[in-house]
């Protein structure tokens, strides 16, 4: 578990746990402006429960708590300039392989090099051909805001599965066509999606 981190600018990935097969959890990080990924994960099923993090020792049972599996939850991601030396677009959140899920967290992008799969995006998939798609993933309750025209939500065409639910972008400055024109790669599946067009002054 990575809990209640602060971490500004960063040559590489600022929050980078994945590997393996186990579960991780990043929880009430504050993360910026680092190169590539804010916040990078991947999920797994080889794990056994903890007593102070699920209050069981049961496997099944905390398969029904809060972390049944990889969690990113009550983050702030801000990108608001790139690092020096860093010749990645930096991007917000990062899932790769295996369940996921993201609950509660904001992002803001204040500066972006373009969108897609090797631009700038708030929350993305990363997944391989074969036996390493991305996800299945849940995203849920949170808020990306944009300054910047680029994608809020980037989809992998090597992705399992993403749901996002009660989902609000907020796109300050700009004014997308459409809410599509926020979504890149593809069209992920979305349940209460909010989108709020800002004035700069506003």
């Amino acid at each position: 578990m990575i809990r209640n981190m602060v971490c500004g600018p960063w040559p590489d990935n600022t929050v980078y746990p994945r590997g393996g097969t186990g579960r991780k959890i990043v929880s009430g990080c504050t993360v910026w402006n680092g190169g590539g990924s804010q916040i990078r994960n991947n999920g797994g099923d080889d794990w056994e429960p903890v007593d102070w993090v699920d209050g069981t020792d049961d496997k099944d049972e905390a398969l029904d708590g809060p972390y049944p599996g990889s969690v990113i939850e009550n983050c702030y991601v801000l990108i608001d300039q790139k690092p020096d030396g860093v010749y990645i677009a930096p991007r917000g959140i990062l899932l790769q392989d295996g369940p996921q899920i993201v609950r509660n967290c904001e992002i803001e992008i204040a500066f972006s090099e373009a969108g897609g799969a090797g631009g700038t995006y708030g929350i993305g998939t990363r997944g391989e051909g074969g036996s390493a798609p991305a996800g299945p993933a849940v995203v849920e309750d949170c808020v990306i805001t944009l300054h910047e025209d680029t994608n809020a939500v980037y989809v992998s065409p090597y992705t399992d599965s993403i749901d996002f639910r009660e989902m609000q972008v907020n796109v300050v400055g700009w004014n997308p066509v459409s809410s599509g024109a926020l979504m890149g790669g593809e069209a992920p599946r979305m349940d209460q999606l909010t989108v709020n067009t800002i004035p700069n002054n506003g």
